[in-house]
Formats: structure tokens, sequence, C-alpha cells
């Protein structure tokens, strides 16, 4: 079953026709949206727009049922960890938790594609305890797609960076968090209101 859901809202109801009702509505649709949400557990809801069902922000990839944003052209800057971070955070959502095969694969397909071999900064780090990996939602790491004899920790190594590699299962390196790279931001689909 598709975890996409669309509400499809009345076509001829006009804002400027009857304003109490139209506001009616679009709060009512909100509400909706949270409580379907909340008691059906569905990943996502989304309203229908006149061009169809909006998933991401403009420049964001709908892919296993989150928006990522990949900084993919060469001009580019590369950044820190930290500054990659705060660079998700200012877009609404966070760098990519990769904690399954089928988001992992998800994402390598669209890395695979780039020329680039810089790597990409993830959610990702073990900067509390040495060896102790977590992702920036505080949850530990159960399964890694480590490339061979990663992580080392070599240099204060406590950040973790996916690099394109034709083995997908063996891409993650562990890297000083100062280190410049590009980086992969993840948030939740938008609900778009008419």
């Amino acid at each position: 079953m598709s975890d996409i859901f669309c509400v499809v809202t009345m076509s001829t109801m006009r804002p400027e026709s009857n304003m109490n009702r139209y506001k009616l509505l679009t709060a009512s649709l909100a509400a909706l949206a949270v409580i379907l949400q909340q008691n059906i557990m569905l990943p996502s809801f989304y309203l229908k727009t006149e061009e169809g069902c909006r998933h991401c922000l403009p420049g964001w990839t709908f892919m296993s049922s989150s928006c990522y944003y990949f900084p993919f052209s060469d001009t580019f800057y590369r950044t820190s960890w930290n500054e990659a971070r705060q660079f998700c955070r200012r877009q609404g959502g966070d760098l990519a938790i990769v904690n399954n095969r089928e988001k992992f694969l998800t994402i390598n397909q669209d890395l695979s594609r780039q020329a680039s071999q810089s790597g990409f900064w993830i959610g990702l780090r073990d900067v509390e305890e040495e060896g102790v990996w977590k992702w920036v939602d505080g949850t530990r790491l159960t399964e890694g797609f480590w490339n061979v004899g990663e992580p080392n920790n070599l240099n204060n190594e406590d950040c973790a960076a996916v690099y394109p590699k034709s083995n997908p299962f063996m891409s993650w390196n562990d890297a000083p968090c100062n280190y410049n790279l590009k980086w992969i931001c993840e948030m939740a689909p938008r609900i778009v209101l008419l």
C-alpha cells in the first residue's frame, strides 16, 4: 500500500466568496491531517493542490516517505558536519537518518549517479562516547554500511559520511567533524493547505 494519502478539496469554493466557510474548511483539513497522522499512524499526510500532491519543498526529492536535499552541484560549497546540520535545520529538517536498508539503497541510488567522489555528511556521530554511534534523533546505530576498516577514529573522526561507491554496503567512513563535505538533509513531507 502506498504511503501517499491525498484529500481532494472542493475546487469550486473560492476564498473571496465566503471567507468564513473557507477558513473553517482550511482549519478543519489541518486538524484532520493531525488526527489522521496521530491516530491512524500514517507516515505522511498530504492535501491535494491544483497541481497534484505536493510532498517536498522545491529543490527537495521525495523518496522512501521522506524529503531529501542533496547539494550535488560541484559549484556548491562543502562544509563541516555542524554547519551542514545547521543548514538542514534552517530548512525545517535535519541531517539524514539512514537507519534501514530501504532508505540507504534509495539514497545511494541518487549518490551513485553523481560524478563527484565527494562524501556527504549524514546525521550520525559518536561524539558523546567513542564507538557508540548515534543518529541526530538520539537513537543508536543498529545497522551500518561501513567501508572496510571503518570506523577507525583516525585523527579523532567522530562524524559519519557516505561516499558514492560501487558496493553501497561499504560506503560509510568516519571523518573529523570539521572536515568540509557535502551533506544530505531529510525532513518529513509538508502539509499543503490551499
